[in-house]
């Protein structure tokens, strides 16, 4: 390196790190399968022009979902859960 630091693998994570990391996937997340699309719909439908506008936008619409909507949206990532356990930890999009 240009800098003379140090570069190889003594810091990366996988090969120090005691425990075994699931691999990140968008089957797992409730914001990935569900909260996006949710709030895009509602926060791009808007005349939005700065960025505290976006921020407050996103905040009035996240506060307005109502208790059984989160209820369902829960159960409904159970679910992926145990498809995603099933298929160790591929894609489920074929499942659903």
């Amino acid at each position: 390196m240009q800098d003379g630091a140090h570069f190889g693998d003594d810091r990366v994570i996988p090969r120090s790190f005691p425990t075994a990391w699931p691999p990140r996937s968008p089957d797992l997340g409730p914001c990935d399968f569900w909260l996006w699309g949710f709030l895009k719909d509602r926060v791009c439908g808007g005349n939005i022009r700065t960025l505290p506008e976006l921020k407050a936008s996103i905040t009035r619409h996240v506060s307005a979902i109502d208790r059984e909507t989160f209820r369902t949206t829960i159960e409904y990532a159970l679910v992926r859960f145990e498809h995603v356990l099933d298929a160790d930890g591929m894609r489920i999009e074929h499942m659903l």
